[in-house]
């Protein structure tokens, strides 16, 4: 079962500092993953193992103030799935993965801070 392609990882903005051959190696880690519509990706407060990648489809994210969001599906959805178990052993073997992707999220960690400031 094959993952997503480079050019859909590419579009995740957590992914833009890898490059293809890094994109490559995550893609093997994903798990395809089809979801009806109505039924729910993620519920909002529950803890998750991984993220999903959204292939084709859409999907309806609410909250009702925590942090996170249930997500469910608007449509069929296709998605790729990555566990924090598998994700995990990249990062930690592969400096070439995890240093971008550490880059990005200290990016956005300060982006919403600012944005927290000034709330």
């Amino acid at each position: 079962m094959a993952g997503p392609s480079v050019e859909l990882l590419q579009k995740i903005p957590l992914f833009t500092g890898l490059k293809p051959r890094e994109l490559e190696q995550l893609s093997g880690s994903f798990k395809e993953r089809t979801f009806n519509a109505g039924e729910t990706v993620a519920t909002e407060g529950q803890e998750g193992a991984g993220f999903f990648v959204i292939e084709s489809g859409e999907a309806l994210v609410t909250v009702s103030g925590a942090r996170t969001a249930t997500i469910t599906a608007a449509s069929d959805l296709h998605t790729y799935g990555l566990t924090f178990w598998d994700f995990r052993p990249l990062v930690e073997n592969d400096a070439r993965v995890a240093w971008p992707l550490l880059q990005v999220m200290a990016k956005r960690l300060r982006e919403a801070e600012a944005e927290s400031a000034t709330a």
